[in-house]
């Protein structure tokens, strides 16, 4: 079943944002201009990776990524959801 929803480019990649739901796809580093703020379809296998840069904000330390105040916090906001094999069409509102 496909995903709809809203192409959009962050730092760390390209995304579709779906009901508030971000799902990175896997292997693209940005969405072309075409599609970049517009609505999308991708096909994929959706997978669940604990790969977000979090890190335990202990004030003394300088680190890249999502500052977080505690451990529950820190497994809660490791977890991305990645679209694998993607294939993707811009939609037309």
């Amino acid at each position: 079943m496909p995903l709809t929803g809203i192409a959009h480019n962050q730092k760390g990649g390209a995304v579709v944002v779906v009901d508030n739901v971000t799902y990175w796809i896997d292997g693209l580093l940005s969405w072309e201009d075409r599609y970049a703020g517009n609505p999308v379809r991708v096909w994929g296998e959706v997978i669940v990776r604990n790969d977000n840069p979090v890190f335990l904000d202990t004030g003394s330390v300088i680190s890249q990524g999502i500052p977080v105040e505690s451990e529950k916090s820190l497994r809660a906001h490791q977890q991305r959801f990645w679209i694998i094999n993607a294939r993707y069409e811009l939609l037309r509102p």
